[in-house]
């Protein structure tokens, strides 16, 4: 996930919070006749359809086609529920695909995740909220659909004219089984009327919830509650100054950051030479402006001009920051010269010991508590089409070099001697490619063929053809191609129906290999350049990265970065055999029971987002490469959407009124203070 956010949403629904009075009941049985397997075997059994997913094809399913061309219209419903069981031993993620009448397979359809633990039998579903209505919204999601209807995964169809239904796995690694016990539409169609849906705090209005901010009194007895929480909860004993594990084997001490291997497991090491494993938060600030221009009907309460809060308005009156007006009511309009401490109290309170990307580094400056830098490009270098359409930056541009000079150097020169800086980040979730589905890990490929010989990336994807094979007959015999000479191949090339055989894949393999070298070498050359102190912490890979691309970041990188959002051990064994450490960037889990409208990575609860964290944590820091993980992010996005995007998570450890959260707090002071014995344990 970047700052400004760009993902589909998954969000599960608490049967405690948004019950009101419609009841949970079938209203029209889905028929499971006629279904359609691909790479799938189904049998019915008395338990229901079984679905046996295989690992041959990249996107195994079982789907169903509605009977003609008006397709299937749902409009009354507000929910689409399926009753799966997991009858295996081990947790099985699955997606649903819903596709509208003019599904294009992007645009027109709504691709959901979920999660089955093994031997568990659960009810999931799919909200039928109207996406023009979604996008008329200006919200990434809706307030969600009333009923008990089990763990939401989302929505956005336009459910009156639905023509085909699908339960499939993402390239999977092993096979797994479902069983479909049952799929039903339920519910009243969803009530379009969001006006007054926000009070004067940024909270939700048509819900409470324990610690719901109802007057000014409310804040100011939380701030004096949290005091006292916060005495009671000292930092941690037994850790340096910088969080080191004081118990652990002492190591040399640099005055900086580093990594070092110790009896076979990936450490930090402190400035003082103590073990280090990094546990943060990302994107500690509260710069969080929602959009109310155009949509001042959805808030009950906005302030005038000439008000004292005012003030929180931004870009004229287009947005408004209710946290920061919350923050102004509790703590007082000079809130802003105290945060950053109050912030560092609260961290250390609750075990973390980094600021996480996206935090300003000045905060960790002043307050000499490990930070890490974020730095990007600006543009104005060439790019290569990559995953999804993304641009990827083109590392064979001397522009691109001169691009990340020109940004490293103003950071280098503000952190190079501090030995409160962890280390540098550099981009986040770059189009690298998929690396299970054939024309998605040869995207760059793709790209770079399908631009002029002015692309500095096809001049040196030709260069490596022409150093290969030598000639052009023997490259026309190797890709099955019939090229005229070198300088056709040049021209603009679009790779039709995906690669011709094995030696076309070695070539486009060794290409991915030399682009990502390049990449990695022209950044890492920059940093070490201007800070030879600190670490390079790559790129923070996403989902979408390629195999070649992670093998090239270990040559240049001290720690090889990913967002991991769904940790899955088998998916990341590779990181043992990479040479080189490895940290998580990003993580959360959310819910929807404290106002919220999703949860993106959803549990039922607070009380489950706890226990994920736990898990997710435990998990991560056990595994002998990995020396951190990272939490997206410090406060709630705006019940009504960032107005960058709309994107409206309860992603937070504080909400949108600066309370936090006491459950997931818990989990952070339990699990935090183990995370060396986990590391360490043999």
């Amino acid at each position: 996930m970047r700052y400004i956010g760009n993902r589909l949403p998954l969000f599960v629904l608490s049967s405690a919070l948004f019950l009101a009075n419609v009841s949970c009941r079938a209203d029209e049985s889905f028929s499971l006749d006629g279904a359609r397997v691909s790479g799938t075997q189904m049998a019915a059994t008395a338990e229901g359809l079984q679905v046996n997913f295989g690992n041959k094809e990249a996107w195994p399913n079982i789907n169903w086609n509605a009977p003609d061309q008006a397709g299937w219209d749902w409009s009354k419903y507000s929910a689409l529920v399926f009753t799966l069981t997991n009858p295996t031993t081990e947790d099985i993620s699955f997606h649903v695909k819903i596709s509208d009448h003019s599904d294009d397979g992007r645009k027109h359809s709504s691709q959901l995740s979920g999660n089955l633990a093994a031997g568990k039998t659960e009810r999931f579903f799919v909200s039928l909220q109207p996406r023009s209505l979604r996008e008329k919204s200006g919200m990434r999601n809706l307030p969600p659909v009333l009923g008990d209807y089990g763990t939401p995964l989302g929505s956005g169809v336009e459910p009156a004219h639905i023509d085909q239904l699908q339960i499939f796995r993402a390239t999977p690694t092993r096979p797994a089984t479902l069983v479909i016990k049952s799929i039903a539409l339920a519910g009243q169609a969803v009530n379009a009327d969001l006006n007054g849906i926000i009070d004067q705090y940024g909270q939700y209005t048509r819900a409470d919830w324990p610690g719901k901010v109802k007057s000014d009194a409310d804040l100011q007895a939380q701030k004096v509650s949290e005091v006292a929480d916060l005495k009671a909860n000292p930092p941690l004993k037994n850790r340096s100054r910088w969080g080191g594990w004081v118990d652990g084997p002492r190591q040399k001490a640099t005055g900086f950051f580093r990594t070092e291997q110790v009896d076979g497991k990936w450490w930090m090491v402190d400035p003082e030479g103590y073990l280090f494993l990094s546990v943060g938060i990302d994107v500690v600030r509260p710069d969080l402006s929602t959009k109310v221009q155009g949509r001042e009907a959805m808030f009950n309460w906005l302030p005038k001009t000439g008000e004292p809060l005012a003030t929180y308005y931004s870009g004229g009156r287009n947005g408004y920051n209710f946290l920061r007006a919350n923050m102004a009511r509790k703590y007082g309009a000079n809130y802003d010269e105290t945060f950053a401490p109050r912030a560092i109290e609260r961290l250390k309170s609750w075990g973390f010991n980094t600021l996480g990307n996206w935090t300003p580094e000045k905060l960790g400056r002043e307050q000499q508590f490990p930070y890490v830098v974020a730095v990007g490009t600006k543009g104005g270098f060439a790019t290569v089409p990559g995953h999804k359409g993304g641009k990827m930056p083109d590392p064979f541009d001397t522009a691109f070099a001169a691009d990340v000079d020109a940004n490293i150097a103003p950071k280098a020169a503000q952190s190079k001697n501090d030995p409160a800086c962890v280390g540098y980040f550099f981009d986040n979730e770059l189009p690298w490619g998929m690396p299970s589905v054939e024309n998605e890990r040869y995207v760059l490929c793709y790209g770079a063929l399908s631009l002029g010989e002015d692309s500095p990336a096809k001049r040196a994807f030709i260069d490596l053809l022409v150093a290969r094979h030598g000639t052009i007959e023997k490259l026309n015999a190797a890709w099955k191609t019939n090229f005229a000479s070198w300088d056709e191949l040049k021209k603009p090339y679009k790779v039709s129906g995906g690669t011709k055989s094995e030696e076309q894949r070695q070539d486009f393999s060794a290409f991915l290999e030399v682009f990502a070298e390049k990449y990695f070498q022209v950044v890492s050359s920059a940093i070490k350049r201007h800070d030879s102190n600190h670490l390079y912490l790559g790129c923070r890979f996403a989902f979408w990265f390629t195999p070649e691309a992670v093998k090239a970041s270990a040559k240049y990188v001290d720690a090889i970065s990913f967002n991991v959002y769904g940790w899955n051990r088998n998916t990341y064994a590779f990181a043992q055999e990479l040479g080189k450490p490895c940290i998580i960037g990003e993580f959360h889990f959310g819910a929807t029971d404290r106002g919220m409208f999703s949860g993106n990575i959803t549990v039922k609860d607070q009380d489950a987002r706890a226990a994920s964290y736990t898990d997710y944590v435990k998990n991560v820091l056990s595994e002998p490469a990995f020396i951190g993980c990272h939490w997206f992010q410090f406060y709630d996005e705006p019940t009504t959407g960032r107005d960058q995007d709309g994107e409206n998570f309860n992603i937070g450890f504080a909400s949108i009124t600066d309370t936090p959260y006491p459950e997931l707090i818990a989990a952070a002071r339990f699990s935090n203070a183990q995370i060396y014995q986990w590391h360490a344990k043999k």
